[in-house]
Order: structure tokens, then C-alpha cells, then sequence
């Protein structure tokens, strides 16, 4: 990545510039296309010495730049936490819980019902929503709890299995050479299967 594609940034491509480019023959549209782009994208202005390629990319110029601008500005104010609140949203909650009525909290504040009816509304739902999430998260845990809990009972239930189909085989001296003693189990309760 050269240092060039390094700097690069994104652009609104606006309808009516691809209305200019179409007005154009497509040498000149394809020359005005490439340079909204590298504008754009890159900063870029063409060094191209037609006058209309010159012409209409000063006003494109103004285009783009007002929008990264507006773009900026946005960002900013995103970071800053937006638009302050108007109302003390707490202050009305705990009003409303004390049990004053809507209207009275209203005149108090200086604002209609539906201000305040609307504040406690989204609230409400907010509170609703965390106790949904909380609720959703303890749905989870008990879920992956009672999974695992599934999960190391077919262990278990695996193992006992193994074990029950395993052959218990022991040594017993017989004179003076060891031989295998096969223990019967419910798998292998024939008398035809002792080895002697």
C-alpha cells in the first residue's frame, strides 16, 4: 500500500455528479470522473489544462468539501455525547415516583404532559430493556449450565458403559505358568467362554 492509498478517505458521490459526467462526451466524462474521484478520495486536484474539466471540478470541489465538513462537525459532536439534555431526566422520574402527578410535574418544569409523559415512556423502556437483557443473559447461564450438566451425565453414563462391557481379566498361577482368568460379566455369562 503505497502512501498515497495510506490517505485515503471516503467521499459522497452525489447523484448530480454522475448527471455532469453523463452530459459530458465520454473522453471528457471519463477525465471529469477520474477527477471527482482523486478529489475525493485523495485530495487531489486535476492538473489537467481543460478549462471545463477545470470549471466543473470547482464546483464539485465545494461539494465534497462541504460534506467532509459536515461529516467532521458530526463526529465531533457524536464524541462530545451529542445534544445536552433539556430536562434533568432523573429529577422528573423521582418526582413522578414521589407521586406527584404528571400535569404538576409539567408546570414545575415549565414543559407540556406529553414532554413529560414521553421522558417517562422511553425510561420505562429502557428499564425494561436492561431487565430484559438481564433476563436473557440469566436464560443463557442456566442454559450452558444445564447443557454442561447434560454433557457430564452422557460422560458418566459413557463411562459406566465402558466399564460394564469391559472383560475383567485377572492372573492365576497354575503351576508353573500364568494364565488368563476371564471373570464372566452380563455380556459374557456363557460357561463356554472360561478358558479351561
Amino acid at each position: 500500500m503505497n502512501e498515497k492509498e495510506k490517505n485515503a478517505e471516503s467521499f459522497v458521490f452525489y447523484p448530480s455528479f454522475a448527471e455532469t459526467v453523463n452530459d459530458f462526451p465520454e473522453e471528457i466524462g471519463n477525465k471529469l470522473l477520474r477527477a471527482i474521484v482523486n478529489y475525493g478520495t485523495y485530495g487531489i486536484m486535476p492538473d489537467d489544462e481543460d478549462y471545463i474539466i477545470k470549471g466543473v471540478m470547482r464546483t464539485i470541489k465545494r461539494n465534497i468539501d462541504k460534506a467532509k465538513e459536515r461529516y467532521a462537525e458530526t463526529v465531533a459532536n457524536g464524541e462530545k455525547g451529542g445534544r445536552p439534555r433539556k430536562y434533568d431526566y432523573d429529577e422528573i422520574i423521582d418526582l413522578y415516583n414521589e407521586g406527584l402527578p404528571i400535569k404538576a410535574i409539567a408546570e414545575k418544569l415549565n414543559t407540556t404532559k406529553g414532554t413529560i409523559n414521553s421522558i417517562l415512556y422511553r425510561e420505562r423502556e429502557k428499564e425494561l430493556s436492561k431487565l430484559a437483557n438481564l433476563n436473557n443473559k440469566k436464560d443463557k447461564e442456566n442454559n450452558k449450565k444445564e447443557k454442561n450438566k447434560k454433557e457430564n451425565n452422557k460422560n458418566i453414563k459413557e463411562e459406566n458403559n465402558k466399564e460394564e462391557k469391559s472383560i475383567d481379566v485377572t492372573y492365576v498361577k497354575r503351576e508353573e505358568y500364568i494364565s488368563p482368568f476371564i471373570h464372566p460379566t452380563e455380556d459374557n455369562a456363557d460357561d463356554d467362554d472360561i478358558p479351561f
